[in-house]
């Protein structure tokens, strides 16, 4: 936050900017204070050549006791809290942290902001302190990654397009940063021996495959969301300075959907991919030519025997049951870490078959589904004898001091009058 979190509740509060001496020393108070209350207590590596700090960020995990934001603000001596959940915000007297004397741009009532972020496992610990460390390096990832259609956050790497289902969803593809890394060619044991110039960050990003100054400068150029954000961003800005200074002009532009290809296919996950774009069109497929209002213009059937034709050739061509390759998907999915919507990855037996079939054949077979069911009066319901029955079974519904269920059109599916 910068140490802005309390500019509404307290504004006549003051928080200024600490020097890197002051920084350090108050960073090793709190997470002292912190680390009788947490398994694991760190603080994210401060980006390099940092001139000062607005705040400073710790993140929790695993709690030793039941602690609230109440212990928390005890243990940290802190004046002011806003509890929130993932990041609390915390105000502490600058006296009694950093001692009187510690910065020449500190007054008496000066205070710190410390932002405490508790995670709901260790795996979440690890993704946010990755992010959070290095000032704008992940930020600078993100761009690499938008280059090759892909989009980086907290949560891991994902397409940065939702898929076109519907409703389209985020397909994801990795929470593991290590594993990351390597997609792109970099290595976590670099990024854990730490940077001391911003140009270090900027030389290993740019010793990935993927780095390429001239499509990421125009990847940035394309993203309007946040923009004002970034450009607030110093880290962030110089790379973009350093970005071009390399250019020339001269840069090639990768094929950004062999990229995203490649991505899907070293994170094991193209097939699954395919599968939902194969399940996709199928069922664009069915819902383009198989609806209500064409099997009224192809039979001239109308109201309930509408539906009691489209059912009889969803059982014609199988009926619900799943197709053994859905089954075999889906039992496969379970395992994976990230679960998608069977409606997303599964097909049953009749949508399988309409699949195949264009709408020339689907229109021949609801027509001789309509001879049949003609032949046999199943298209045939005595709509004035079921009311009557109805009422009957109200009334005595009623007698008996229990309630009646409507009469379903399910009940009426096989054409036979209620008598």
């Amino acid at each position: 936050m910068g140490g802005n979190a309390f500019n509404a509740s307290h504004p006549e509060a003051t928080f200024p900017r600490m020097s890197p001496s002051v920084y350090h020393l108050a960073k090793t108070q709190i997470q002292a204070a912190l680390q009788p209350l947490y398994e694991h207590v760190a603080t994210p590596a401060e980006a390099p050549q940092k001139a000062d700090h607005g705040d400073i960020d710790f993140l929790v995990c695993f709690p030793k006791s039941d602690v609230t934001t109440e212990h928390i603000h005890a243990a940290l001596g802190a004046v002011w809290s806003i509890p929130k959940k993932g990041t609390s915000h915390f105000a502490l007297p600058w006296d009694t942290i950093a001692g009187r004397h510690t910065d020449e741009l500190s007054r008496p009532g000066d205070h710190i902001q410390v932002d405490v972020y508790i995670a709901d496992d260790f795996a979440q610990f690890e993704r946010v302190r990755f992010c959070h460390s290095y000032g704008d390096l992940t930020m600078i990832l993100g761009l690499m990654a938008r280059s090759c259609r892909l989009s980086l956050g907290s949560n891991g790497l994902r397409l940065a397009n939702p898929v076109p289902t519907s409703p389209p969803f985020t397909f994801h593809l990795s929470s593991s940063f290590p594993e990351i890394l390597i997609f792109f060619g970099l290595t976590m044991s670099r990024w854990s021996e730490g940077f001391t110039t911003q140009d270090e960050i900027f030389e290993w990003i740019s010793s990935s495959p993927y780095y390429n100054p001239g499509v990421m400068a125009r990847s940035e150029s394309d993203h309007q969301g946040g923009r004002k954000a970034r450009e607030a961003r110093g880290m962030y800005q110089n790379f973009l300075i350093y970005a071009r200074r390399r250019t020339n002009g001269k840069a090639s532009v990768p094929d950004r959907e062999a990229a995203m290809q490649t991505a899907l296919q070293t994170f094991g996950r193209w097939d699954v991919y395919c599968r939902v774009l194969h399940v996709a069109a199928v069922k664009s497929h069915i819902s383009a030519s198989f609806t209500g209002k064409l099997v009224t213009e192809w039979t001239d059937a109308h109201g309930p025997p509408v539906r009691w034709l489209m059912d009889e050739v969803k059982k014609k061509l199988g009926g619900d049951q799943p197709d053994q390759d859905s089954l075999a998907d889906f039992q496969e999915s379970e395992q994976s870490e990230f679960i998608i919507d069977p409606m997303h990855r599964t097909l049953c037996a009749w949508q399988i078959g309409m699949g195949a079939m264009n709408i020339l054949a689907i229109r021949t077979l609801v027509e001789q589904v309509k001879e049949e069911m003609d032949k046999d009066g199943r298209l045939e319901f005595d709509w004035k004898e079921a009311k009557l029955k109805r009422e009957a079974e109200r009334k005595a519904a009623l007698a008996a001091g229990t309630t009646s269920s409507p009469i379903s059109l399910d009940d009426a599916s096989s054409g036979q009058a209620l008598n």
